[in-house]
């Protein structure tokens, strides 16, 4: 009787060694450091984000340019979360400053909004694209692990959007990329 009760200890310590060791391996991060002084480990996974139908944001030089590029960063900093907008645009934004408090509208799958707030004013970056100005921003938009599992719990990101100023800008996931959102939610919590 001991020796079952033992190999049946066995048998479930290595399936869930295994298993977790499975699920390490489906986590795929843009970055995942531990720095060297405070002992932190930050890690960072990443989902390109899609245009909706329009823009509505305005550029100095002439008619809006859609965004050639949307992400939305999960960040897992020393167990403090965020979900980081990195958009960027063709063209001169440098009238725009998007100030601390801007809010992260996140609908989940099963049609739940969860808000979200910038902790700092965003200045833009410039830059150039071939023969063209681009403009980036990075806005970090304070997060819980609370809402992180809500992410996990409704099923993934379907939508963001976001307004500062006069200025509104919508995203969406791609259908087949909304299960990836719960997949990075699940990985930037795992211990």
């Amino acid at each position: 009787m001991k020796k079952i009760t033992l190999v049946f200890m066995i048998t479930s310590l290595l399936l869930g060694f295994c298993n977790e060791s499975f699920a390490q391996k489906k986590c795929k991060y843009e970055s995942d450091i531990t720095d060297p002084i405070s002992g932190e480990r930050h890690r960072i996974a990443t989902t390109r984000l899609l245009e909706p139908t329009s823009t509505k944001i305005s550029v100095s030089a002439g008619p809006p340019k859609p965004y050639n590029n949307a992400l939305l960063k999960f960040h897992n900093i020393g167990g403090k979360y965020n979900l980081e907008l990195h958009i960027k645009f063709i063209g001169n934004l440098h009238k725009y400053t998007i100030p601390a408090g801007t809010e992260l509208r996140v609908k989940l799958q099963n049609d739940k909004i969860i808000t979200l707030f910038s902790n700092a004013e965003i200045i833009p970056k410039h830059g150039t694209e071939g023969y063209q100005m681009a403009t980036t921003f990075s806005i970090l938009f304070e997060s819980t692990e609370a809402q992180m599992n809500e992410i996990i719990d409704g099923g993934g990101i379907k939508a963001i959007g976001t307004s500062f100023n006069s200025e509104s800008i919508s995203k969406i996931v791609k259908e087949k990329d909304i299960p990836k959102t719960v997949q990075r939610a699940k990985c930037i919590t795992s211990k």
